[in-house]
Order: C-alpha cells, then structure tokens, then sequence
C-alpha cells in the first residue's frame, strides 16, 4: 500500500494536534505502515513521508479549504458544522474524484508535490471503520 488516509472532522486541527495524532497512533501500535500516512480535517491537510518523520511532526502541512470547498457546497455543510461520518464521505468523494476523474486544477496545486495524486492514480479508495 502506497498511501494510508484518514479523515478527521476536526475543525480546529493545528500542526502540534497532528504531531500529537501521530504519535497517539504510535503509542497504541497503529503506526501506518504504507509510505505516506495523510490525515485529512476540514481546514488542513497532514501528509507524513515515512521516510523522512522526524519527532512525529507531519512532513507537509496543506490548505484544505479550497480543495475540499466544491464538496462541503455539494453537501450544503460548513466545515465547523460537518459530523465524523458525513465528513469521512466528504472525503471519501473527494478521493474517489481524485483516483478516477483526476483534476487539472488539483494536479497543479501543493497537493500534487505530496505524491498523494499519482499514489492515487488507477489506485483503489477503500473505505475501513477504525476504531
């Protein structure tokens, strides 16, 4: 597996809250095992390069806001307002599109330099409950 998503209806997600993520997940032994572990909230986009983690701290630090904006209006939510499961579709949509439909303006934007997009491309979105 090349990539490993999760989505977090988190509205107020700071880096340090990530870092904390991460580390949660390490302590209880669910450290991610693929080569990029991306945690999505409402406003920001977490991507950890396995690679290159240094103290827990994500390696890239994205805006949601506008990639993610065309799916909050087409759900008629704010981002504040989301719950866990409709903002885990939100992303699971937001992925389907981004595997099988692509999108110029996206391939364009600081997502494209995550390698998420071409980790993704002809790539399956498999959606898995986690406790």
């Amino acid at each position: 597996m090349k990539v490993q998503i999760e989505a977090r209806a988190h509205p107020r997600a700071t880096r340090s809250w990530a870092k904390q993520f991460w580390l949660d997940l390490k302590e209880m032994g669910r450290r991610p095992t693929a080569e990029m572990f991306v945690l999505v909230t409402p406003l920001q986009i977490y991507v950890w390069e396995l690679g290159k983690v240094k103290s827990g701290s994500p390696t890239r630090t994205l805006d949601a806001r506008d990639l993610l904006e065309p799916y909050f209006t087409r759900a008629e939510i704010l981002p504040a307002e989301i719950n866990p499961a409709a903002f885990e579709m939100l992303v699971s949509w937001w992925l389907h599109d981004l595997a099988f439909k692509g999108s110029t303006k996206q391939t364009r934007s600081p997502l494209s330099r995550t390698g998420l997009i071409q980790a993704l491309a002809e790539g399956e979105v498999v959606r898995e409950a986690v406790d």
